[in-house]
């Protein structure tokens, strides 16, 4: 709903701020409510860092024991890229279609188009940002999804072996230069919160 539905919210909202609903339950309470459904499609992007977490939280429990001993690096990879790229392929072919219809339009030059149909194609469209929201959009976060998955059991055994203390305050560290680095990110792009 976050990608492909805010025009709905926003029009939910301006509805409920419309004078004859405000008339019924009063100007305060249909801007209190209008302003909680116009933020409502925002809320998307704090489930998916959820899911990242979650989703790290539950690999580190499963494999802390069992990775590089008993499941070995190719098997780790080779159970990621098939829970994963089977219905995420078959997505991007359903996709295809649409964007050769705007190659035929004009709508988008074929170099363009094949560039981002290989990053796409290869799970990668999210490490080169401008094309990040190419082709099927809500894929992006397959994409970080699958760097994740890359960079997992490299962290793991570090993280595993640091003292409890110093991965937390690493982990605190990290979450507040990223925040600041995503901060500094959106005022060079000019990009405003959600209002």
């Amino acid at each position: 709903l976050g990608h492909e539905a805010q025009w709905m919210f926003a029009d939910f909202a301006a509805l409920v701020r419309s004078e004859s609903v405000s008339s019924v339950f009063g100007a305060s309470a249909t801007q209190l409510v209008s302003e909680l459904i116009g933020n409502l499609a925002f809320t998307g992007r704090s489930s998916v860092s959820l899911f990242f977490v979650l989703s790290g939280f539950i690999l580190a429990y499963n494999y802390r024991d069992t990775l590089g001993k008993s499941v070995a690096l190719p098997e780790f990879y080779w159970m990621r890229f098939a829970r994963i790229y089977p219905v995420y392929l078959l997505a991007f072919l359903m996709v295809l279609p649409f964007v050769v219809a705007r190659i035929f339009t004009e709508t988008e030059l074929p170099g363009d188009a094949s560039r981002r149909g290989l990053l796409n194609l290869l799970l990668v469209q999210s490490w080169y940002p401008p094309d990040s929201l190419s082709w099927n959009a809500p894929a992006w976060s397959l994409s970080v999804e699958m760097f994740f998955y890359v960079s997992f059991p490299f962290l793991l055994g570090p993280i595993l072996s640091a003292p409890r203390r110093t991965a937390l305050c690493v982990a605190v560290v990290f979450c507040v230069v990223t925040q600041i680095a995503v901060g500094f990110g959106k005022l060079h792009t000019g990009e405003e919160a959600p209002v």
